[in-house]
């Protein structure tokens, strides 16, 4: 008769309850994801987004209209949407596409896919977490604070968006990275190469900082991971190919049907967008940090403290031209009036509406606005470096501010969280620590590539907000950890006197 197992010990114990206490938690927060998935509806974005889904769906065809091949977004998201619809939910194929995004039932089910990037979100923090610190306090701080602040967000959960997406492979990305510094393994350097082409196929600004961050990974594995450069070489040479072998079959198709040889269309329209925003006056550009700071930053500081006004940002204030879409003004850049616009923003969107007329007026793709308008863009860029540089500084600030913020603390955890997450590279250095270095290629290039190139609405710094937090509590617990364990060893010694 076999015998009965031994018990459990006290310190088996202590090394089990933080792993049952951090999965319980896990489950309760993805269950309440799972419970408040579904409300909302669509936005423009992701409108476009489940029409590409539902014609992938059912033609078999990245096209937005079900005839007219496009590569208008990133494939990877949609691609999953569209087996989600096919598999997990009951809309007839025949419904049509504006009857799913007219129906709150078929809505509400083609939403339930976020689910799986938000509930996968949390374990990936979870190990990402402990691959840093090897704490399970830290980790379920980072877990509960992904939810709050990033998770449970309405549209994260009732719009068909891809910050969710993102914000996973972000994390993924990060992870195989600090997996791949830690252990030098090739199957670490594969699994980094695939998470990083995922986040590309996500976000196609993943791709240009791919190209930046690879190569510093391989670097600090050399400079100072204790890797000899034979096999520095052979690791970022297995990243490399990884990454490139995921994302050139899209890239090439997109080649061979457009010419274009990007992950998507929409990078002239973005680049223009920021550079006519580059000519805004010396005063305007003061004013940038009042109208691009969130809206209890505004008041309470900004008004209430350095004596700036709403009415500054009102129709005729001396800020109107940095609003996003003034009153009335969609109107007007429906119509391609570039000089009747308002704001840069609708400048720049009219001018986009007024190319594409040109170019269906010409027989020429609608695709083909999207190139002029890239080239427009660098010949502002270059024609003045100094001022598109100097503008980085108030896009930075205004991509800060992705949290939701409906307070001055929230405000505070906001710049805390990402002032960490910017540091930490520079941090990584100093302090030879290639796990920091690699957790923050990604994220801090994705930022200054954002704030660089684009005009940085919080929306897209939002999928950094479970790598800002995780960031700010390891500097904590670099820091607390030692002195903790150090009053531990001296009250052990003090009680256990030779």
């Amino acid at each position: 008769m076999a015998g009965r197992a031994a018990p459990l010990t006290l310190a088996q114990w202590r090394r089990i309850l933080p792993i049952l206490a951090v999965a319980a938690v896990i489950v309760a927060l993805s269950w309440q994801l799972a419970a408040d998935m579904g409300g909302g509806g669509f936005s423009p974005d992701g409108r476009q987004n489940l029409r590409l889904s539902y014609h992938l769906w059912t033609e078999r065809a990245f096209s937005e209209d079900g005839s007219e091949p496009s590569y208008l977004r990133e494939p990877l998201a949609i691609a999953a949407t569209a087996a989600h619809m096919a598999l997990l939910t009951d809309i007839p194929a025949s419904a049509g596409v504006d009857q799913v995004l007219e129906n709150p039932g078929y809505a509400a089910q083609v939403f339930r896919v976020n689910l799986f990037y938000l509930i996968g979100l949390l374990p990936a923090v979870w190990w990402l977490a402990w691959l840093l610190t090897r704490s399970h306090l830290v980790a379920l701080l980072a877990i509960v604070g992904s939810w709050w602040f990033f998770a449970r967000i309405s549209h994260n959960t009732g719009n068909l968006l891809t910050e969710g997406p993102a914000a996973l492979f972000l994390v993924l990305a990060a992870g195989a990275m600090v997996w791949l510094v830690q252990t030098k393994r090739l199957r670490a350097a594969v699994f980094a190469g695939l998470m990083a082409a995922a986040l590309a196929l996500t976000k196609a600004a993943a791709l240009y900082v791919a190209l930046v961050a690879l190569p510093l990974l391989a670097l600090s594995l050399l400079l100072f991971g204790g890797l000899p450069r034979r096999r520095a070489l052979l690791v970022f040479a297995v990243t490399a190919l990884t990454f490139a072998l995921t994302v050139a079959p899209w890239m090439t198709r997109n080649y061979l049907q457009f010419g274009d040889f990007a992950i998507a269309q929409r990078g002239g329209e973005v680049l223009y967008t920021r550079a006519v925003k580059d000519g805004m006056s010396a005063e305007e550009y003061r004013g940038a940090f009042y109208a691009y700071a969130p809206p209890v930053l505004r008041h309470e500081v900004f008004e209430d403290v350095l004596g700036f006004h709403v009415e500054d940002l009102q129709p005729g204030g001396r800020y109107e031209r940095l609003r996003r879409s003034p009153p009335g003004e969609p109107e007007i850049v429906k119509l391609g009036d570039v000089e009747g616009a308002v704001s840069y923003f609708g400048k720049a969107k009219a001018m986009r509406i007024r190319l594409e007329k040109q170019m269906a007026a010409a027989g020429l793709p609608a695709g083909e606005a999207d190139r002029v308008l890239q080239e427009k863009a660098w010949d502002m860029i270059l024609g003045a470096p100094g001022k598109h540089l100097a503008t980085t500084v108030p896009f930075a600030w205004r991509g800060l501010w992705s949290f939701p913020i409906r307070s001055l603390a929230a405000a505070s955890v906001n710049l805390l969280a990402f002032a960490a997450l910017l540091a930490l590279p520079f941090l990584a250095l100093w302090r030879r620590r290639p796990d920091w270095f690699a957790f923050s290629l990604m994220s801090v290039g994705m930022f200054w590539f954002y704030a660089l190139l684009t005009h940085f609405i919080p929306r897209y710094s939002e999928p950094l907000i479970p790598l800002a937090l995780l960031a700010a509590l390891a500097l904590v617990h670099a820091v607390l950890a030692p002195a903790v364990r150090g009053s531990w060893s001296r009250a052990g010694r003090e009680g256990n006197p030779k």
